[in-house]
């Protein structure tokens, strides 16, 4: 214990900062760890996951959605080839 110690004040000291500091924000940490898989909105590490899976499903689908949209404003924005009436706008 008194070597853990002896490490938190050194590593605050590289910090700059006095080992008190270092352990009150140190403490959400470790509460964290104490409360096992739970997070602060009380949802499991394995709900997080699959929201991030979800997230990231949603994602690529706009990513490529996006890509459609660019594509289709370019063909819309180019010139109408030769011996093609032009638009009336």
């Amino acid at each position: 214990m008194a070597q853990q110690w002896s490490q938190r004040s050194q590593g605050a000291a590289e910090l700059g900062i006095r080992a008190p500091l270092l352990y009150r924000w140190a403490r959400p940490k470790r509460q964290a760890n104490l409360s096992g898989n739970e997070s602060k909105s009380g949802r499991s590490v394995e709900e997080l996951e699959a929201e991030i899976r979800r997230l990231r499903a949603e994602n690529a689908k706009l990513l490529e959605q996006r890509e459609v949209l660019k594509k289709s404003l370019g063909i819309l924005s180019e010139a109408p080839p030769r011996g093609m009436p032009e638009s009336n706008r």
